[in-house]
């Protein structure tokens, strides 16, 4: 598998969506790659443009409703500019997502073997005989046993994690190229996050697709991802692989951000928390969108910076930071 091969390349990506209240600036320049066969994370705040971002990169908005820009290229082809009819052949074949809460998108009506079969039909010329064959398998897969039961039940006769499988077996159905998974184990017990998580795993090291992960769970991040990007206010503001940021953050969001992580159980370890509050999204933010709650903040965070590589394959976007890595080092 080649590890280097760029699958997914995001170019100043902003989405500005239509509400009744007026203009709502969610998502402002983001850049990011996902490299074929890599777990690649989005983490922050809830609210902070992530989902948002994953959305419009599976063109999921009405025209009509928002405003679309930049640059989206998997493959090499551009995304954002292909007819719909092209985009719905992409969607479910080459590139799927998984919604947090599959219970809303589960129709209570249908069988899911019929619901993982109508994927597959809508992108693959089979026979029902061997549609359904298919679904064993696939149910076999996502370890959702025994399969020749669950193949005739309904969704509510499913747990959440359970249902969260049927939704991971849909989305892999056709052996997609690039897998996002949004919050895939919100609202789920530890042990079963766990198991979702190692599934994930699974598929993407016997299938080398690649899988953008979506959370604001650390944790999560340090269990699966191989490079993560940290996410403010509709801006990346820092990319490394998932060893690099733990132990070397450089962003004052990602170094509060992980401040804010629960360590062990002693009770004078409290609870730490981000002063202030994020940005409101009526406005493009001009400057760094943290600078009203950043202990480092001075003039020049008027004007957001361009991403700073200060170490290979590590950006950050911060006119301090390599003075603070540079202090941390010096520290040591």
């Amino acid at each position: 598998m080649d590890k280097e091969r760029i699958l997914l390349a995001v170019k100043d990506l902003t989405v500005d969506l239509m509400t009744s209240k007026g203009i709502v600036y969610a998502v402002n320049g983001v850049s990011f790659a996902i490299r074929s066969g890599e777990i690649h994370g989005i983490v922050g705040e809830s609210g902070c443009g992530k989902s948002v971002t994953v959305k419009a990169v599976m063109r999921l908005f009405e025209r009509k409703k928002s405003r679309i820009a930049g640059s989206v290229k998997m493959g090499g082809k551009e995304l954002l500019n292909i007819p719909e009819s092209e985009m719905r052949r992409l969607r479910g074949a080459k590139i799927s997502i998984i919604f947090q809460e599959p219970a809303t998108f589960l129709s209570p009506l249908e069988k899911i073997g019929d619901q993982i079969g109508e994927i597959l039909k809508n992108h693959l010329p089979d026979t029902a005989s061997a549609r359904r064959e298919k679904v064993l398998s696939l149910l076999e897969q996502v370890k959702l046993l025994p399969a020749e039961k669950r193949i005739g039940e309904y969704p509510f006769e499913l747990s959440g994690g359970q249902q969260q499988r049927v939704m991971i077996a849909q989305a892999v159905a056709c052996g997609p190229e690039l897998l996002i998974a949004d919050e895939p184990t919100t609202a789920l017990d530890v042990t079963i996050q766990a198991q979702i998580l190692e599934l994930l795993r699974d598929l993407r090291d016997k299938t080398g697709m690649a899988v953008l992960l979506i959370t604001h769970n650390f944790g999560v991040v340090a269990e699966i991802c191989d490079r993560v990007s940290v996410m403010y206010a509709g801006k990346i503001v820092e990319t490394a692989d998932v060893k690099t940021l733990l132990s070397s953050p450089a962003h004052p969001y990602t170094r509060h951000l992980l401040d804010c992580v629960p360590r062990g159980r002693a009770r004078e370890n409290k609870l730490r928390t981000i002063g202030g509050s994020p940005p409101r999204f009526r406005e493009r933010p001009a400057g760094c969108p943290f600078a009203s709650r950043c202990f480092l903040a001075g003039e020049t965070c008027g004007v957001f910076p361009e991403p700073d590589e200060i170490d290979p394959g590590h950006t950050v976007s911060c006119r301090h930071a390599r003075r603070e890595i540079s202090r941390d080092r010096g520290a040591l």
